[in-house]
């Protein structure tokens, strides 16, 4: 996993920025397998964060702003207004 985040964020330019290095920093620790399953996850969660956020930062905006758009769609359909 760390070899597959390092190539990630060489693609990216990103290996030497601070969330390429806390990247690979994560990866190495889920690659450790010291950490139980509940914090596998939350670090798992992070790290893909962490990489969204060296490809530019815009991922997590893009999907709340998408989600909030739908909730209105589907509220103005019923009639239960702007949201």
């Amino acid at each position: 996993m760390v070899e597959a985040v390092r190539l990630e964020l060489e693609r990216l330019g990103q290996l030497r920025s601070v969330y390429g290095a806390m990247a690979v920093r994560s990866a190495e620790r889920l690659g450790s397998g010291l950490d139980s399953g509940g914090g596998t996850a939350a670090l798992s969660k992070e790290l893909g964060r962490l990489l969204a956020e060296a490809a530019g930062g815009a991922v997590g905006v893009d999907r709340l702003d998408e989600l909030r758009d739908r909730r209105r769609r589907k509220l103005a359909k019923v009639g239960g207004g702007d949201g």
